[in-house]
């Protein structure tokens, strides 16, 4: 699974970026950080303050022998995430006027039913058939990097070769990052951005096209919930949202236990494709797991409920 680390060109963070969680919000404040000035234009494409593992893997590792970074990550909650993924990837056309993903992925998508003139509750839930499928079993796609599960994104950074125990020094959330990253920056960046009058927001999908109307817990009946907790079980575990859709922040979580449970998912995680990853993750075999969320998260045991 490739690893998604961000490492400004000055200063002492590291940021594993999570697809759907203010990626593009995040990457843009700290390649200001990285050159002194924000992107004008496509921070996913372009970063001219920033490292990237996939490009500069080198750099990176000397600059994480060298010394220690604050290593962060961004989360978000799991039902809104699918959410937004859902319009903004599978409903509405990208900036080049093409539908996103490549053609396996769209074939997916229609074959489920999921056309922009169906009604955008029905098609979601079509949808989130496609994303337990795709995260569960691989088929018939792989899971796409925008509804892959957050914690699986987190423990791929968490790297042995890395020249120490690469874990989290903090999990912001999309729902408070207008509090969180600012008092991160004034932190780790003091002064930086004393002159911002409020967090930028970046990438914002708000336009043409379909919209969303209903709420988001809106969006799940009884049998798509089921399946969201089955393909997203380690996110609500691991970051503490819980089941009901209409609780949208996470519960207090200590960081160390975010850790031990990151470190067990990357543990599960070999390398190799992603059938074989799901093979582990999954209990490693045709058998299904049976897993049990916690008590407090109100959910049943998730085998027996799908047999």
């Amino acid at each position: 699974m490739k690893v998604r680390l961000f490492v400004p060109k000055n200063g002492d963070l590291a940021y594993t970026e999570i697809p759907k969680c203010a990626c593009s919000t995040i990457k843009q404040y700290l390649n200001a950080v990285g050159c002194g000035s924000f992107h004008d234009g496509d921070i996913h494409r372009v970063h001219p303050g920033l490292l990237r593992w996939r490009h500069d893997p080198l750099r990176i590792l000397g600059r994480l022998m060298r010394r220690r970074h604050h290593h962060f990550t961004c989360v978000r909650n799991p039902y809104a995430r699918v959410v937004s993924a859902f319009y903004d990837k599978v409903m509405n056309p990208q900036a080049d006027g093409r539908m996103y993903g490549n053609a396996a992925l769209r074939a997916a998508i229609r074959a489920r039913g999921v056309e922009p003139d169906v009604d955008p509750i029905v098609a979601f839930r079509r949808f989130v058939v496609l994303v337990r499928d795709s995260v569960v079993f691989a088929d018939p796609v792989e899971a796409d990097i925008h509804w892959l599960p957050m914690a699986w994104h987190a423990a791929s950074a968490m790297r042995p070769s890395f020249a120490y125990e690469f874990g989290y020094d903090a999990i912001l959330h999309v729902e408070s990052l207008v509090a969180d990253l600012p008092a991160l920056l004034a932190e780790r960046a003091p002064g930086r951005f004393a002159d911002e009058a409020g967090l930028r927001v970046f990438n914002d999908s708000a336009g043409g096209g379909v919209r969303r109307t209903a709420s988001v817990a809106a969006h799940f009946d009884a049998t798509s919930r089921l399946l969201m907790q089955e393909a997203f079980y380690d996110d609500f575990v691991t970051f503490g949202y819980s089941t009901d859709p209409d609780v949208v922040e996470a519960r207090p979580m200590e960081l160390a236990e975010i850790n031990r449970r990151l470190a067990q998912v990357r543990m599960r995680m070999p390398k190799g494709g992603m059938r074989q990853r799901l093979r582990r993750l999954r209990g490693g075999g045709a058998k299904r797991e049976t897993r049990v969320l916690p008590a407090d998260l109100g959910i049943v045991d998730l085998g027996a409920a799908h047999g």
